[in-house]
C-alpha cells in the first residue's frame, strides 16, 4: 500500500525538472522538451516491456498524446476515405483488397467511392487486417 505522506514528501523534494515532467504540455516548447525527453527514454528503455524506466516511457507519451490530441485535432473521416488512407499507406489494390473482404474488385471501388456502405463483416476484417478498432469504419 502507497503511504500518501511518503509520496507527497517525495515529490515535493523532487527537482522541478522531474516534477514538470508530470504536468500537461501546454506550449509548443513543452512539446518539444517532451519530445527530446521522450527520444532519450525511448534509446534508454528499447523493447524492454520491466524496463525501470517504462512508468516514465508510458507517463510522456500519454502527455504528448494527450498534447497532440487538443494541438492538432483530427477532424472525423469518412470510413471510405479512412479505408483508402490505410490501402494507400500500405500500398495496398483494390484487387489486393478485394481478396481480404472476399469481394468483387468492382465492390472495393463502391467501398472507395463512399457510394456503398461497409458491412459490420468487412469493419470486422478490415479492423484485423489493419491492426485498427472497428469503430474507426463505422464513421
Amino acid at each position: 500500500m502507497t503511504d500518501a505522506h511518503t509520496v507527497l514528501s517525495a515529490w515535493a523534494n523532487l527537482p522541478a525538472e522531474v516534477r514538470a515532467l508530470a504536468a500537461p504540455i501546454h506550449t509548443e516548447e513543452q512539446y518539444g522538451e517532451a519530445l527530446a525527453t521522450f527520444e532519450a527514454v525511448w534509446n534508454e528503455v528499447g523493447s524492454q516491456a520491466d524496463h525501470s524506466l517504462g512508468s516514465l516511457f508510458e507517463l510522456l507519451r500519454d502527455r504528448i498524446m494527450a498534447y497532440e490530441e487538443r494541438a492538432f485535432p483530427v477532424p472525423p473521416s469518412p470510413p471510405h476515405r479512412l479505408l483508402a488512407f490505410l490501402m494507400d499507406q500500405r500500398a495496398m489494390t483494390q484487387t489486393e483488397l478485394a481478396g481480404v473482404l472476399g469481394i468483387t474488385q468492382g465492390n472495393v471501388s463502391r467501398l472507395l467511392g463512399g457510394k456503398t456502405a461497409l458491412s459490420l463483416e468487412a469493419v470486422r476484417k478490415l479492423a484485423a487486417h489493419f491492426h485498427v478498432r472497428p469503430e474507426v469504419f463505422l464513421g
